[in-house]
Parts: structure tokens; sequence; C-alpha cells
């Protein structure tokens, strides 16, 4: 970089202060040519209509068949969507069922364990079964309200 203490230095070339001719203002010409651009978004399962009778034009009875397949998609995404939401029920189901039997299975141990003197095995059974099934609970709840908040950011 040259120094700007020397006589023969430009102004110009020192970063930070551009040269006399970039402040002078430039003349506007009376006549300008004015640009437009314009965007047009569209979103949605169909195409915009106007691209649907392009393809129409094109080759005729293809907007019936683009509007078929539309509503074929759409009631292929909501049989699935009820099969996997009838499977989330049964899973639930299940899995109540499996926590019961396990409650079940647990706390008559601890009784029959307290019933025949075994008081510390009672005890250590009673408790080791009650603490999985709140855990259980405890986490599934959890992990319910993650998902919800999670379905609720990706509607925003």
């Amino acid at each position: 970089m040259p120094n700007p203490n020397t006589e023969n230095s430009d102004d110009s070339d020192i970063v930070g202060q551009p040269s006399p001719s970039v402040l002078e203002p430039k003349p506007i010409e009376k006549e300008e040519k004015v640009s437009r651009l314009e965007l047009t978004a569209y979103s949605g399962v169909i195409p915009h209509p106007s691209i649907i009778a392009g393809y129409e034009d094109i080759l005729p009875g293809s907007a019936d068949r683009i509007l078929s397949m539309a509503e074929k998609e759409g009631e292929d995404r909501r049989s699935l969507e009820k099969k996997i939401t009838e499977d989330d029920g049964n899973r639930a189901y299940l899995g109540l069922m499996a926590g019961f039997l396990i409650a079940v299975t647990g706390l008559g141990g601890s009784i029959y364990l307290g019933l025949k003197d075994k008081i510390w095995a009672s005890g250590i059974m009673s408790a080791g079964t009650l603490t999985s099934l709140v855990t259980v609970f405890v986490k599934g709840k959890e992990r319910r309200r993650a998902e919800t908040e999670a379905n609720e950011k990706d509607v925003e």
C-alpha cells in the first residue's frame, strides 16, 4: 500500500477513501427505461389452472387425468393416515395391557413374598415395580409433550 504522506501518491488508492469521481453525482437522463419483474408463486396438490389449461391445449383430456391423479393420491394419503392412526391406537392398548400385567405380577409377587416373611425381598420387588411403572408413565408423558410441540411448530 502506498504511503499517503508522500507527494506522488493518489488519494484514490487509500483504502476507505473513494476517488473524487465516485462522489460526483451522476446526471439523470430525462427518459429512463423502467423494468418490471413480476413473480407469481403457486403452491398446491394440483398445478395452477393456467398450467392445466396449457396441458389441455396440448393433449385433450389431460386436465381430467391430472385431477383424477390428484384425487387418487389424496385418497391413498388419507387411507394411509387412517391405518397409522389405528396402528397407534392398537400399540397404545397393547402397551397398557403389558403395563397392567407387569404391575399385577410385580405387586402380586411382592405380596406373596411379604406373606412368606421375606420382608426385604417384598419391599425391593414392590419398590422396583412401582419405580419402573412411574418412570414409564413419566417418560411417555414427556415424549407425547415433545411430539405435540414439534407438531405445533410444523403447523406454524
